[in-house]
C-alpha cells in the first residue's frame, strides 16, 4: 500500500522501478515511467509472492543503484527502503558499500523502518548518515505497519526529493548573454513555484 501511494504524488516526468529485498535482489520492475500505473502496480503487488527469503540489504541496493544511475534523463535519483531494520550479519559491510557507492552517484536514500526494534532504528540512522550522506530525518520509524504509506509520502516530500517547490520567488538573471539579452530583471514576472 506505501508501495502504492507513492504513485498518486509523482509527477508524469518521474520513473518507477521496484527491487525487492531477499536472499538476492528480486526484480519486481526495471525503471518505468510513472505514466505506466497499470504495469508499476502490477510488479508491486507481484512482491507479496516473491518475498520469503532473508533480508539482504546489499544486492538490492547495488540493483537499485545500478538502474538509477543507467536513468540519464533525470536528475534526482531516490532509493526508499522498507524493512524491519534486521539484515543478515554477514551482509553488513556489502550493504555499506553499496551505500556509499550509491551516495558517491549522487543517489539519495530514506529508510522506512517498519516495526524496528530501538536497536534496528539507530543502526539505521546511524546507516544513512554514516554511509548515504543523510541525515536522521531520512529515517521514518512506523509502528503500526498501516501507517507506512504516510511515510512514504512524507518522506518523498524532502527537499531533497521532491522536484516542484511551490514557494513565490522572482527568476533572477545572472548571466546577460544571446539568451537573455533584452530581458530586463525588473520586467521579471513573479512566479509562484519552480522546477
Amino acid at each position: 500500500k506505501g508501495a502504492e501511494a507513492c504513485l498518486d504524488v509523482l509527477s508524469e516526468r518521474d520513473y518507477v522501478g521496484v527491487v525487492a529485498l531477499d536472499d538476492y535482489y528480486l526484480d519486481g520492475l526495471n525503471l518505468t515511467p510513472r505514466t505506466q500505473r497499470d504495469k508499476i502496480l502490477s510488479a508491486i503487488n507481484s512482491l507479496k509472492d516473491a518475498a520469503g527469503g532473508g533480508t539482504v540489504f546489499s544486492a538490492g541496493l547495488m540493483r537499485a543503484g545500478r538502474l538509477l544511475a543507467a536513468q540519464t534523463d533525470v536528475e534526482r535519483r531516490h532509493i526508499i527502503l522498507i524493512t524491519d531494520g534486521e539484515p543478515s550479519d554477514q551482509d553488513t559491510e556489502q550493504y555499506k558499500y553499496w551505500m556509499q557507492e550509491n551516495a558517491k552517484a549522487g543517489i539519495t536514500h530514506s529508510i522506512i523502518g517498519v516495526q524496528a526494534t530501538a536497536t534496528a532504528a539507530a543502526n539505521m540512522k546511524n546507516l544513512l548518515v554514516e554511509f548515504g550522506s543523510m541525515t536522521n530525518d531520512n529515517y521514518h520509524n512506523v509502528t503500526n505497519i498501516t501507517n507506512v504509506p504516510s511515510a512514504i509520502l512524507k518522506d518523498l516530500s524532502a527537499p531533497e526529493i521532491k522536484d516542484v517547490n511551490y514557494k513565490t520567488f522572482t527568476p533572477t538573471i545572472n548571466t546577460i548573454n544571446s539568451v537573455t539579452a533584452g530581458i530586463l530583471q525588473e520586467d521579471m514576472p513573479t512566479l509562484d513555484g519552480f522546477y
